[in-house]
């Protein structure tokens, strides 16, 4: 049976915590308890901030989708609209708004980084500082 999306997003946090951990961390056996991470998925923080990084990262796709199959959606339906001249020039209507197609592609991959330095970041260290062995 293939994983849902909430199982792999939950595998991808604890992966991604289980990293961290071990890069911030000496060890003197060379491996970790497996009972550590089943601590690590029960913490409510760990919890917490699989349900955040999944809530955003949904929300942030599902923008991009809209303004991608929107443009799109524009091009089928609507080309006279994208041709029309800005001012007296070649340029038309069409080219700005794919640009603001591409733009917003890094903008929302801002959104993104910005909201993983300042939320994610000190979350995941409080996960891995109350779960330390």
């Amino acid at each position: 049976m293939y994983p849902t999306s909430t199982t792999r997003e939950t595998n991808r946090a604890a992966a991604w915590v289980r990293a961290s951990e071990l890069r911030s961390t000496k060890h003197s056996k060379g491996t970790r308890d497996v009972s550590s991470y089943e601590k690590i998925e029960q913490d409510p923080n760990f919890q917490e901030l699989v349900r955040r990084r999944s809530s955003l990262g949904w929300t942030l796709a599902l923008i991009m989708l809209i303004i991608y199959f929107g443009f799109i959606l524009l091009v089928a339906y609507a080309p006279k609209f994208l041709g029309t001249p800005m001012g007296t020039g070649v340029t038309t209507i069409g080219i700005p708004i794919g640009l603001l197609v591409i733009v917003s592609a890094f903008l929302l991959t801002g959104i993104y980084v910005s909201k993983a330095s300042s939320q994610y970041d000190p979350l995941i260290r409080k996960i891995v500082g109350a779960n330390r062995s």
